[in-house]
């Protein structure tokens, strides 16, 4: 999610913010969002200090009526950013009364589960927006057809599902 939607150096925080809310209410019917946690370490770690190696930004106190001072790429190069960031827009989807599970670590575990538990419960569909290709590995592991109902599993970006 923190991807999918665009903004520029020099907009409100609370305009980005407003964004992400109004892109969930508007892509989906029924969502639940789960963001991945950046505090603690996890299996992905590594890759996230390899991707920000170098951080092209400082962190950032989020005031709503503030300027966001980089550009997007920039300003999630800094962890700590992202972490606050997170945070932030958690709070504005929660007031928005949509679900939102914030993981301390990787979160691929914890969409899996969701997605399972939601098809146990539900007969239409369930799909799970996401990019990365453990969380298809891992459905297909647990999905059992006699306690599921069916998942869909939807890349955006490539415009994929299976």
């Amino acid at each position: 999610l923190l991807h999918r939607v665009s903004w520029k150096k020099g907009i409100k925080f609370s305009d980005v913010g407003r964004s992400y809310v109004n892109f969930v209410k508007n892509h989906y019917k029924h969502p639940i969002v789960v963001f991945d946690g950046y505090e603690n370490e996890s299996t992905k770690s590594h890759e996230h200090l390899r991707r920000n190696a170098v951080p092209q930004s400082k962190l950032v106190q989020i005031v709503p009526e503030n300027p966001v001072p980089y550009t997007q790429e920039r300003y999630f190069s800094c962890i700590e950013n992202k972490a606050e960031f997170i945070r932030y827009v958690t709070s504005l989807l929660k007031e928005s009364n949509i679900e939102v599970h914030n993981c301390t670590g990787d979160a691929d575990s914890s969409i899996v589960a969701k997605a399972l538990e939601h098809a146990s419960k539900q007969s239409g569909n369930v799909n799970v927006i996401a990019d990365d290709t453990d969380i298809i590995i891992m459905l297909l592991h647990h999905w059992k057809p006699e306690q599921h109902g069916d998942i869909f599993f939807v890349q955006e970006r490539d415009n994929r599902a299976w």
